[in-house]
């Protein structure tokens, strides 16, 4: 029996006829020089669930898929309690519904459920006596006066410019396009 909890109500009640429960990890693996390999760290993955179910005519299966599908789409945290084990924060990735000829009135339901998990972040005041060197907090947080840049019109020398008057002109306009960008 599987019992899917949607804002703390029963939004699905039904046996299932088959529960796939997964819960991974990754395991971090560096190679070393002699071939041999090493590994340092694990990685939790989320847990996931995939529940197939059928529901007959009598229980609406329209309505079952509308109240999944809402849970769905309004990316609902569900409650998802199973014979084996009660799982909290999981999200609903996809809902597959078939019907077939061959199993009558009944509607079978594919859920593949996500765990879903958030982070939180602390700020914490270290003291400056934890500090390695104190003096770096204050480098730093100043700032450093580098000088002003100077904003001075680009001159074209039309003497040396043996070109004529229409590059001298597009030269002129190029430098007062760079003043503008300069300024």
């Amino acid at each position: 029996m599987v019992y899917i909890f949607s804002n703390g109500v029963v939004n699905f009640v039904k046996g299932a006829l088959k529960e796939n429960h997964n819960a991974s990890s990754t395991i971090t693996e560096f190679p070393l020089e002699d071939g041999s390999t090493i590994s340092d760290h694990t990685i939790i993955k989320p847990k996931t669930l995939v529940i197939e179910s059928g529901v007959m005519d009598e229980d609406t299966p329209a309505n079952t898929y509308a109240s999944l599908l809402k849970s769905k789409d309004n990316r609902e945290l569900l409650t998802i309690q199973t014979k084996l084990i009660s799982y909290s924060s999981m999200a609903i990735e996809s809902i597959d519904a078939v019907e077939d000829a061959t199993v009558g009135d009944i509607v079978l339901f594919t859920l593949k459920l996500n765990e879903v998990r958030f982070a939180s972040s602390k700020q914490v005041k270290i003291p400056r006596s934890k500090l390695k060197n104190p003096k770096a907090k204050d480098k730093m947080q100043s700032k450093k006066n580098r000088g002003e840049v100077d904003h001075k019109q680009v001159k074209v020398d039309k003497s040396s410019s043996s070109s004529s008057s229409a590059d001298s002109s597009s030269a002129s306009t190029n430098s007062s396009v760079l003043y503008r960008m300069l300024n």
